[in-house]
């Protein structure tokens, strides 16, 4: 027997699909689909995997009669169970959501810090004139560590997408429901505690303590921003056929992770040139920094993408 004939016929003993097979193998159906009409074969390494998922040597997978190997039900797919999370999928966008939420959070919190430490001198962000040290230190840490566990939850994001390019949709009509209010739920969150912290602003302004009861109103800011945060990135893994096309767009064109990769270069030095702003010089439009390095990160883009196309051409 062929390879595609026993890999088909292994297939079909553990009663999986080949969208199954695919997510544990961390490719796409159409990969297997392709090995099983043997229009296209597996790299060694997915080989080896294979052999470990259906417990048959190579030489039984490339040129054996798997049909003689002795049956294992018990490493069977159950009938009727209908998709699954083989792949941890639900679990990942969890953690994702929570590094989002939380970087987030951590951005805002930097704010409120300096807010309560500063005093009057918060107000220099606004004005123009120079920081004191805790003020500008409390607001580049909160920046500095909230931009990094953002740009954590894209990496982990992108080395998911190019170990799983295919993931079955497992989720049902009640998931979907629950999804939809979770979002609503955030939202709510968000605007109560901004109730909240506006509230709590007038009451400590009434009371002459202006510094406080912005630090407090921006610690509402923050902890509604995780919620609304968390809640809608969690709620759009739902969504698993869009998330099939972003990992797809990612596989096909590899040259995207180069041009991330430059990308984040500049977006990090453009932030040291906005943090040295704000801590040497105090300078009020810091943030003006990160605007030039979109900019700047989408001309790098638009450049290698006209060359890579050029290139072609030629």
């Amino acid at each position: 027997m062929s390879f595609g004939e026993n890999l088909y016929q292994l297939r079909k003993g553990r009663n999986m699909t080949q969208e199954q097979l695919a997510m544990l193998l961390g490719v796409s159906r159409q990969a297997v689909s392709r090995w099983e009409s043997e229009t296209a074969y597996p790299e060694m390494d997915k080989l080896v995997r294979l052999c470990d998922i259906f417990g048959c040597s190579f030489d039984e997978l490339i040129r054996g009669h798997v049909e003689d190997l002795p049956s294992s039900p018990e490493l069977a797919v159950p009938l009727g169970t209908g998709s699954s999370d083989l792949c941890d999928y639900d679990k990942h966008i969890r953690g994702r959501a929570r590094l989002l939420s939380s970087g987030v959070a951590v951005c805002v919190l930097g704010f409120a810090g300096a807010s309560l430490t500063g005093g009057s001198n918060f107000g220099a962000l606004f004005t123009g004139a120079p920081l004191c040290p805790p003020v500008s230190v409390l607001i580049a840490m909160g920046l500095v560590v909230g931009v990094a566990v953002i740009a954590l939850a894209f990496i982990n994001d992108l080395a998911f997408m190019k170990n799983h390019p295919f993931v079955e949709d497992f989720y049902t009509d009640k998931d979907r429901r629950n999804a939809r209010r979770a979002c609503q739920m955030g939202a709510a969150v968000l605007v109560g505690l901004l109730a909240v912290g506006v509230g709590g602003l007038g009451l400590w302004q009434s009371a002459w303590n202006v510094s406080l009861g912005v630090a407090w109103l921006l610690a509402c800011m923050a902890l509604g921003a995780w919620a609304f945060v968390f809640t809608r990135a969690y709620a759009k893994r739902v969504d698993v056929s869009c998330y099939n096309e972003r990992a797809a767009m990612i596989e096909k064109r590899s040259c995207l992770s180069e041009d991330a990769k430059v990308c984040v270069l500049v977006m990090a030095i453009f932030s040291m040139i906005a943090l040295s702003a704000l801590l040497l010089i105090g300078h009020p439009l810091y943030w003006f920094a990160w605007v030039l390095g979109a900019l700047a990160s989408a001309v790098v883009v638009i450049v290698r993408t006209l060359s890579r196309t050029t290139s072609k051409e030629l």
